[in-house]
């Protein structure tokens, strides 16, 4: 009997500059609007490093 099959690997990296790419973006304030002392701020919220993964495809 005689089996046969087919296999690989693959090595694959997400975000290999390491770059904040942003995952959502929100928006804080401060201050008061009626004592016109409001401070609207964006702020980032940024995931996934450098991501490296391993994949092991079989076949048979």
């Amino acid at each position: 009997m005689v089996k046969n099959y087919e296999n690989s690997y693959t090595l694959s990296i997400f975000n290999v500059y390491n770059r904040y790419n942003p995952y959502f973006i929100y928006y804080n304030k401060s201050g008061d609007f009626l004592n016109g002392n409001l401070s609207v701020t964006a702020r980032q919220v940024s995931l996934f490093p450098i991501l490296p993964s391993v994949t092991w495809n079989f076949k048979f």
